[in-house]
């Protein structure tokens, strides 16, 4: 080939000055006096631009000189795995290194195993993944990634059902439901299991995992994570949280825990025979306190003292809706305190409900003392059920009323229903121009408290759209004028010695400490073992009370939302 075709000079035998004479020069235009040419093509180094012959060209090759496709830079300096004896750039040679793609000076390999920590998914080899380290496992529980046995107990974490509980007797499991008694919430109930739910504590932080001994701080972080999770539970303990709440499809919301502070201990209790404990108050300005909307899955609110601290005209605490009329009762409010405020001048709601049907057990309802207090609204609901329920009409200034229902169905069953004081005192107002026969009102203890009013408290405003009139009454039956007939039976009025006045002594008789909100009964009143089976009305068990004592503790049930 001659020297034009090879851009060589052909008045100078060296055309780049390198020494090497143009006919033996292997890079005739760049100079190389060394020759080298790696990949023996013929072209030296200098002027090739794949030294290595890979098919990558050297610019970008992290290899250059090492024939590989394999552009892997472990330690990000620019020279590819293959071609370094110290991958990691961590100063232990590749062939020394127990992590040899990840920087570890110190080697520290805590199960000697031969992979060092920083490499090793599993650095104590106790079965569990070092994510368990950040992130909760199974048994939502986060253990210790550099100690096989969390506890100390003796016993690997991989096989504890305690992990962080020390429990050599891995026997003790009560309910079966695989989680050690010494570690369980509650032992004797299958259904409470630290892997089903995301707990939320006071002391915790919305930056955290939700793990049982990594809570979070508010209830709506825990509903957002457990959705994220795929949980249906979220735990509460005990403590104040100052927010609103929206309850979200599938996942309901439990309170009554109490953990230690690194989780080990756990605890559901409301009572413990002599007060209230492991209290959970969530309170809002925001109107509703708790929200539920649309939902179709199993959704409950269970433990909790709903209140407000609005001082708005019109508010309300629990609001049910849904956009088109739900039958089914997925809705399960039960054991609960929802307390109304006092707003002078104000219209107060505790529960509204919308289109819904939602299943209200053993709650103590209370509408405060408000220039209008209602305790239940129904509006189009086509089966909402209430069963077992100490309701409160208020104290109000101008209109105190229990259950306001219209066009709706409801069922009523073992409740205690009354007003303390108000110009207009209703406790039962079912209006509606085509009432239901399926509307149920029966063995209810229905009674109210005239006070200075110079009206007398209403028990009930009549169903019938031409009669429209106001009974006191000591049954609520057929005989007062209801198209539901027979389903208005066994309704008890609340008397002192014969007299229908429903007296403040009389409450005093039924109560333990109404104006502490204590709602608890007095033995020997008329509410003692005066309940019917709620299963042979509505087919819905009622197994225990608002503090998780079993019903009944004496011939029969008590009414209302505690078990004497």
């Amino acid at each position: 080939m001659n020297e034009a075709a090879l851009g060589s000079n052909p008045h100078n035998p060296d055309t780049d000055g390198d020494g090497v004479r143009d006919g033996s020069d292997n890079c005739l235009l760049a100079q190389n006096a060394d020759q080298i040419d790696s990949d023996g093509d013929g072209q030296g180094n200098a002027c090739d631009v794949d030294d290595d012959n890979d098919g990558i060209l050297d610019a970008i090759d992290k290899c250059s000189l090492v024939s590989s496709l394999d552009q892997t830079d472990s330690n990000g300096d620019g020279i590819g795995d293959v071609c370094t004896n110290d991958d990691d750039n961590d100063d232990i040679p590749d062939t020394a290194d127990n992590c040899r793609t990840v920087a570890n000076a110190d080697q520290l390999d805590t199960d000697h195993d031969g992979l060092g920590d920083a490499w090793d998914p599993d650095d104590d080899n106790d079965g569990l993944s070092d994510i368990e380290g950040t992130t909760p496992g199974v048994d939502n529980l986060i253990t210790n990634p550099l100690s096989a046995d969390t506890d100390g107990d003796g016993i690997s974490d991989r096989l504890d059902n305690c992990r962080i509980t020390s429990n050599a007797d891995q026997v003790s499991n009560g309910d079966t439901d695989g989680e050690g008694d010494a570690c369980d919430c509650n032992p004797s109930d299958p259904n409470i299991r630290s892997d089903d739910a995301v707990f939320v504590a006071s002391s915790g932080s919305d930056t955290h995992t939700g793990a049982r001994n990594d809570p979070v701080r508010t209830i709506s972080r825990g509903i957002a994570l457990a959705q994220e999770a795929g949980k249906t539970k979220v735990y509460i303990v005990g403590g104040i949280y100052n927010e609103s709440v929206t309850m979200t499809n599938g996942v309901s919301v439990f309170g009554g825990f109490s953990l230690s502070s690194n989780g080990a201990s756990c605890n559901k209790n409301l009572y413990d025979g002599v007060r209230e404990v492991n209290t959970v108050t969530i309170i809002s300005d925001s109107s509703p306190v708790i929200n539920f909307h649309n939902l179709t899955l199993p959704t409950e609110l269970e433990g909790v003292v709903i209140r407000s601290s609005s001082s708005t005209v019109n508010a309300n605490l629990v609001s049910i809706t849904s956009d088109a009329p739900a039958a089914s009762n997925n809705i399960t409010i039960d054991d609960n305190y929802i307390i109304a405020p006092d707003i002078s001048g104000g219209d107060v709601t505790a529960v509204a409900v919308l289109n819904a049907s939602p299943l209200l057990i053993n709650n103590l309802i209370d509408a405060g003392n408000s220039q209008e207090s209602t305790a239940i609204e129904l509006m189009d609901a086509p089966a909402p059920k209430m069963i077992h329920n100490t309701i409160r009409g208020g104290g109000s200034d101008s209109s105190s009323i229990v259950l306001k229902s219209r066009g709706s169905v409801p069922v009523l069953l073992n409740n205690i229903l009354f007003t303390t004081a108000g110009i207009s005192q209703i406790v039962l107002d079912i209006e509606d121009p085509h009432p239901s026969s399926s509307i149920v009102v029966r063995n209810n203890l229905v009674f109210g408290e005239q006070g200075t009013s110079p009206d007398a408290p209403k028990l009930y405003r009549d169903l019938s759209p031409t009669l429209r009139s106001f009974n006191l009454v000591s049954q609520l039956n057929s005989a007062d004028g209801s198209s539901a007939g027979g389903n208005f039976d066994g309704n008890i009025r609340f008397t002192s010695n014969g007299i229908d006045t429903g007296t403040i002594l009389s409450r005093t008789a039924l109560f333990v400490d109404e104006t502490r909100n204590n709602y608890r009964l007095v033995g020997g009143s008329l509410a003692v073992d005066a309940a019917l089976n709620p299963a042979s009305v509505t087919g819905q068990q009622v197994l225990r009370d608002r503090d998780f004592n079993l019903r009944p503790s004496g011939i029969a049930s008590d009414l209302g939302a505690f078990e004497r």
